[in-house]
Order: C-alpha cells, then structure tokens, then sequence
C-alpha cells in the first residue's frame, strides 16, 4: 500500500463515477422487460422498457426508457399534446417490429426477447434512447461499427 493512500496503488480516477452509466453510443441489446403503470407522482401513466446490453465492455447493464400512454377525457378527440405522446409510444411499437394492423392488440411478451440496436446518448444525467432498430436474434456486432 503506497503511503497516505487508502487504496494504495489502484487508480480510481481511471473508474467511471456512476457505474451504471453507459456512454453515448449503440448496443446490441435484449428487451429484457416491460410495465405499464403510473408515475411515483400518480399524474400520468407510462410505459417502462428495459434493455440489457448482451455484448461488449457494458454488457449486464441496463437500458431503461419510459414512454407515456396518453388517458384522454375522451378517446376519440385527443389533444394535441396526447396526440405527440401517442405517437412517440407508436413509433416505439413500430420500431420494436410490431405490424401497423397489430398496434393496438401488442402484449409485453410478443416483445420481450427481442433483439435490438440502441443508440443511447446521454443529456442532464439521463440516458436518453435515440434510436432503436430491432435485429434478426442471429444478429452479431462482429464488424459492424455503430455511430
């Protein structure tokens, strides 16, 4: 153990200083889990997907992403603020592989499993899903490079 030092020669400044994050980039992932439930605040009810990385440095870690289900007063005349949420939820669905003609009958397990490309990027300490592509399950990263 060096002198003065409580960790003698480890190096904590190598170490990242919240060890759940995950740096700006894409991962090949799992879709690992999916709620539907209210907030902790009990105003809004949302949609929570959780992805794991399957490959790479951060592999185990998690992903998560919440998207809001819109409660209009009246279904048949949403505003335009729960218009932009359903659409943000639809093109979610949509990008999970979900056919158009199915988007209102998807259940969490027709999804879960599914292999996918996240591209994360992160903004005020939370990891924010950019984009989302899911893959074939025989997919590999081997030579691929992601941006």
């Amino acid at each position: 153990m060096s002198e003065g030092s409580l960790f003698g020669e480890l190096d904590l400044s190598m170490a990242a200083s919240d060890p759940f994050a995950i740096p700006d980039n894409s991962y090949v992932c799992f879709l690992t889990d999916m709620r539907v439930g209210p907030t902790k605040a009990g105003d809004k009810v949302g949609m929570t997907l959780i992805y794991t990385v399957d490959e790479g440095a951060h592999e185990g870690k998690q992903i998560s992403e919440w998207k809001m289900i819109p409660q209009p007063a009246d279904p048949k005349s949403p505003s335009a603020e729960e218009l932009r949420s359903m659409s943000f939820l639809k093109q979610r669905l949509l990008d999970l592989g979900v056919p158009s003609e199915r988007i209102n009958e998807v259940k969490p397990d027709d999804l879960i499993g599914s292999k996918v490309i996240v591209a994360v990027k992160n903004k005020n300490g939370y990891t924010n899903v950019t984009k989302l592509t899911k893959v074939d399950e025989n997919f590999s990263s081997d030579n691929v490079t992601f941006s």
